[in-house]
């Protein structure tokens, strides 16, 4: 199947008070039709700056390289009225804080309509039509009189859900959620989660689940790149990377995870030492200084992605291992 979303080769450059640095490193991926894709990582890893490059929100001095299509049309070398024409329509973002993101002094009806009447060349009258409808299509009660109300008059996740509801009023083909679960507590997180999952399943859109939470991939992702400074270091099917991870970053952050047998005061497990910086990475693996397994080579040269089938790693000790094995 030709895929909805592929990057191949994407990198971005930001500029510094040192000169232009490249932040984001070749990075390849497909995204299918009604598909969720994981992309996980710590804060600093590149998965929020690929995707605003795709959307054209680079920082200013930000540019994008490399390859990059969305239903066989070429995003990066898409001029400024297609790529605005494109933003919000068919690739539509819900950004991470629920609390900013949505404008304290717009009442919800106007967050919700102004974009989709510029897109669609609706009426007033229809646009808040659609948006009442969505709003209860994200389980907000009452949406007409949520369309009179501000944002402040909800709690954090009926803001979330306000939020995905803006960004699905022009259908788009693929939603771009960036950490939606972030501060919301346990309840409300799979509340979100199962909306997700229930509008792709019923819209046939694919999603972008971005999040430095492994668990919250387990439970809705279909495929997953895991991103370290920069770099996707390990990719595949959701099922395999979880069960299986190949490389010891992946592996940290599913061992960070709460376990089931853990009691109270058990001592929370945590990578050691701190994330590369995306601007001035280690020599050779920028994870090799957080790791135990690192060796002499991993200090030499950046690691490629082998691939074993459908799993690939970019970690020349685990690989290595595996193929013994």
């Amino acid at each position: 199947m030709t895929p909805l979303l592929e990057l191949e080769g994407l990198s971005i450059r930001l500029p510094t008070p040192a000169g232009p640095r490249t932040v984001v490193h070749e990075v390849d991926l497909a995204v299918q039709a009604g598909q969720i894709y994981g992309i996980a990582g710590e804060s600093g890893s590149g998965k929020t700056m690929t995707m605003l490059s795709l959307l054209g929100l680079l920082p200013r001095g930000g540019s994008a390289h490399g390859g990059a299509r969305f239903d066989g049309r070429d995003i990066l070398g898409a001029g400024k009225k297609e790529r605005q024409a494109l933003r919000g329509r068919e690739l539509s973002m819900v950004f991470q804080d629920p609390m900013t993101s949505l404008h304290p002094m717009l009442t919800v009806g106007k967050q919700l309509t102004e974009h989709a009447r510029k897109h669609l060349g609706i009426s007033k009258a229809e646009a808040a039509r659609r948006a009442a409808q969505m709003l209860e299509e994200v389980r907000i009660p009452d949406g007409e009189a949520a369309l009179r109300a501000y944002p402040h008059e909800f709690s954090g996740g009926m803001r979330q859900r306000i939020a995905i509801a803006i960004a699905l009023m022009c259908e788009p083909q693929i939603l771009i959620a960036d950490e939606p679960t972030t501060a919301l507590d346990v309840t409300v997180q799979a509340g979100i989660l199962q909306l997700l999952d229930r509008l792709r399943r019923e819209k046939g859109m694919a999603v972008v689940l971005i999040t430095h939470d492994l668990g919250v991939m387990s439970s809705i992702a279909e495929r997953i790149s895991v991103m370290y400074a920069g770099r996707v270091i390990e990719s595949g099917d959701a099922r395999d990377v979880l069960k299986a991870p190949s490389h010891p970053y992946t592996r940290g952050l599913l061992g960070a995870l709460p376990q089931p047998g853990d009691g109270a005061g058990s001592e929370l497990r945590s990578i050691p030492g701190v994330p590369a910086s995306p601007l001035d990475p280690p020599r050779g693996c920028a994870f090799h200084p957080r790791c135990a397994l690192a060796v002499d080579a991993c200090r030499e040269g950046v690691p490629p992605l082998l691939r074993r089938g459908d799993h690939a790693a970019a970690c020349i000790v685990t690989m290595a291992e595996e193929v013994a094995a």
